[in-house]
């Protein structure tokens, strides 16, 4: 048993209690919601699943501290499911335990970035190229409406919502390339890659949108190398607005 008196594996009405629990919490940019409580699964597992999630969508900063005891009255659950999914999340390399600070979000160095926008530069342009013939009209209206809803709330907020819904944009149309392989790499890459924060999104937002709206026009005229060509440029501009803002961190802030 743990201190919120749910079971370690929960099931049946107490996966119930712990589902209400975990979901509409807010601490600071971190709202707990969506997270589906599965028959049998074990607490730190479904911990671990939710903070790696808002990592990944940049809800959780670099260099962001994580306090074991907020995040488990969040959660409504005791430490020790915290605790053990930070450790996993240590060994995954997207946390870091300093022994002032805890537990904080690790920070990617330049190398990091770098490396992975080799990679990037050869497979998301011919990802976009291949989607271009097979991308529908349907899925292109839902480009347009993912991108009126960042550009809404660039202006209004939440902003915690905006690099999950960037995501989604860019990988609405990479998925179209109908390559799977292609399209699970590209994924890999995104998981593996530093989020942006909100105050490098927010400072980038309005030349961001502007190419995100010159791709989706390319993309609708089925020009599919100039959709390949505007899709490289804007992975540049976007990958050095993150080089800009790491190189003003210390060697200690990056890691």
């Amino acid at each position: 048993m743990y201190g919120c008196g749910v079971p370690h594996n929960a099931t049946g009405r107490d996966a119930a209690v712990l589902g209400r629990r975990l979901r509409g919490r807010h601490v600071d940019n971190l709202p707990v919601n969506n997270l589906s409580v599965q028959n049998y699964k074990p607490l730190t597992e479904l911990v671990f699943e939710e903070l790696r999630k808002a990592i990944f969508e940049g809800r959780l900063e670099p260099g962001e501290r994580l306090r074991q005891q907020e995040l488990a009255r969040m959660l409504g659950v005791s430490r020790t499911p915290v605790r053990e999914a930070l450790q996993k999340l240590e060994n995954e390399g997207l946390v870091a335990n300093h022994s002032r600070k805890g537990f904080v979000v690790r920070r990617f160095r330049l190398e990091d970035i770098r490396e992975t926008l080799v990679v990037r530069r050869l497979l998301e342009p011919k990802a976009v190229e291949l989607a271009v013939p097979n991308i529908t009209e349907a899925d292109l209206d839902e480009a347009e409406r993912i991108q009126e809803t960042m550009e809404r709330l660039a202006e209004e907020g939440p902003y915690d919502e905006l690099p999950a819904l960037n995501r989604e944009f860019h990988h609405l149309i990479f998925k179209a390339c109908r390559n799977e392989r292609l399209f699970n790499l590209i994924k890999s890459l995104w998981d593996s890659y530093p989020r942006c924060g909100f105050s490098v999104f927010k400072a980038h937002s309005g030349r961001s949108f502007e190419e995100h709206r010159a791709i989706l026009k390319a993309v609708r005229e089925r020009n599919a190398e100039l959709a390949a060509k505007l899709s490289a440029e804007h992975l540049e501009n976007s990958v050095q607005a993150l080089i800009d803002h790491f190189s003003t961190l210390s060697d200690e802030e990056q890691t």
